[in-house]
Parts: structure tokens; C-alpha cells; sequence
């Protein structure tokens, strides 16, 4: 494998960890379905991805690798015409999702 290719494995999610930046919280969606970042992330593009355990990533070089087995990529189901388009964290910093006790991994795009 090239340096700058992608790793072949199709049997998960991959991010590049030079454009998306894990955000180094330990936490939980809570039983409504929050998840509290920060207001420093108001208005930035970010990825989430839920899983049912408590799961730590891992690099295959400088990507990160989410099984599907493992976690759901959470995107926007509630308005018709933002169903498929990617969460955004409120000026509170909350970030809402329908997923209730849920680990998260939180993503943000560098640049």
C-alpha cells in the first residue's frame, strides 16, 4: 500500500486524521439524546458515530478506523429536506441526535 492511498478495507467507516480531529470527550448521549461538546464548535463541520460499547479507535496510518459492526455514522432524519445531511452543534453546545445512552466519537474538520 502507497503512502497516500486509502486503506482498502471497506468494512467500516474511515477518517482521515489529517482533516478530521478526534474530540477528546469520554461521554455518553444522554437518555433525551444530547451530547455536550462545547460552544468553540458552533458552526463547524463535524461527524458523529454512535456505538453501544465503550470502543477505542484504531489507526491504520493516519486513518481512523470505525467498524460498522461497531458504530452508526448519525446524520439529520427530522426535516424532509435535511434527512442525510450532518449533525451541527448548537450555539449551547449541544449536539442533538434520537439516540438515547449512547457512546459517542466526535469528529471535526480541521481547516
Amino acid at each position: 500500500m502507497t503512502p497516500n492511498k486509502k486503506p482498502e478495507d471497506r468494512s467500516g467507516y474511515q477518517k482521515d486524521s489529517r482533516i478530521w480531529k478526534l474530540l477528546e470527550i469520554k461521554r455518553k448521549t444522554d437518555d433525551r439524546g444530547r451530547i455536550f461538546t462545547n460552544e468553540i464548535y458552533y458552526d463547524k463541520e463535524i461527524a458523529v458515530y454512535v456505538s453501544d460499547t465503550d470502543q477505542e479507535l484504531e489507526m491504520c496510518e493516519h486513518y481512523y478506523l470505525l467498524p460498522y459492526s461497531l458504530y452508526k455514522e448519525v446524520r439529520k432524519t427530522k426535516f424532509k429536506d435535511e434527512v442525510g445531511e450532518p449533525l451541527k452543534v448548537q450555539k449551547n453546545g449541544n449536539i442533538y441526535t434520537t439516540y438515547k445512552n449512547k457512546y459517542v466519537k466526535i469528529f471535526t474538520k480541521e481547516g
